[in-house]
């Protein structure tokens, strides 16, 4: 097969492949504006050494040490320790197995820098969530990293190793995060397009193969043919004459009765 014969392949399915990627299109954007959409708020935490429980030797591994846990404090998010909080300070329906669907936290390899993300249909809860739940997740840190040797002079309570700050106050998102419109549509006609390559292509080959010779067809469109197939006329039966019975004889005709004048 030929560039020419590509071109002439297009030029003659052209209607069925532009309907089928228009198709995809509606589609796409039905089914994006039937989707709920979901508001995503995020905060981030930084954590640091507490040079207050360090001496020495010691203070040189704190960076290494505070690095070293943080895939701890990533998981720590997602625990009802933390959600539990938060679910209790928001008066949140939800129980902190089913906020933890909806909460991620993430972090560069090289940083102590936690990014912690909430989903909700609601911008404004979803921005009340992530504060909640980035103060939740500082208060178990520190109470986890307590270490018992080292005391507060004025409270004489344990100092943490660990500090944590939240750096970065969330802001009510203005704009879903899902669905995304423009990519939705975009594979809505990229699927469309396809469908409508394939189309034209498996008719193509299944005229090839009853006719290899034969032209690309270049006027009859591609659902003509497949809606309406030829069909062979069926011959009408021939109607016989009638022949009279030779075993009955023919009645005789009866005189009529005159008329009088």
């Amino acid at each position: 097969m030929t560039f020419s014969d590509y071109v002439r392949v297009l030029g003659t399915y052209w209607k069925p492949i532009v309907l089928l990627t228009v198709t995809g299109a509606g589609v796409a954007v039905g089914a994006t504006l039937a989707i709920t959409p979901t508001y995503t708020a995020s905060a981030q935490v930084l954590f640091t050494a507490n040079t207050g429980t360090l001496s020495g030797q010691d203070l040189a591994y704190g960076a290494t040490y505070t690095q070293s846990r943080m895939i701890a404090y990533q998981g720590l998010v997602k625990t009802p320790q933390v959600l539990g909080v938060v679910v209790s300070n928001l008066d949140l329906t939800e129980t902190p197995t089913q906020l933890a669907d909806h909460v991620t936290a993430s972090f560069e390899p090289t940083s102590t820098l936690l990014t912690v993300s909430v989903d909700n249909t609601n911008a404004a809860l979803a921005t009340r969530i992530v504060r909640s739940v980035a103060n939740s997740l500082l208060t178990t840190v520190s109470s986890i990293e307590q270490r018992s040797d080292k005391l507060d002079k004025t409270t004489g309570a344990p100092i943490s190793a660990v500090t944590g700050a939240l750096v970065t106050d969330p802001s009510q998102p203005t704009s879903p995060s899902s669905p995304h419109m423009q990519l939705d549509v975009a594979a809505g006609i990229l699927l469309g397009l396809v469908l409508g390559l394939a189309l034209a292509a498996i008719r193509f080959v299944r005229i090839r193969d009853l006719d290899p010779d034969a032209p690309v067809p270049t006027k009859d469109s591609l659902f003509r043919r497949m809606s309406k197939p030829q069909r062979t006329p069926v011959p009408k039966p021939v109607k016989q004459p009638r022949t009279p019975n030779a075993a009955k004889p023919a009645e005789p005709k009866r005189p009529g009765k005159r008329k009088r004048r």
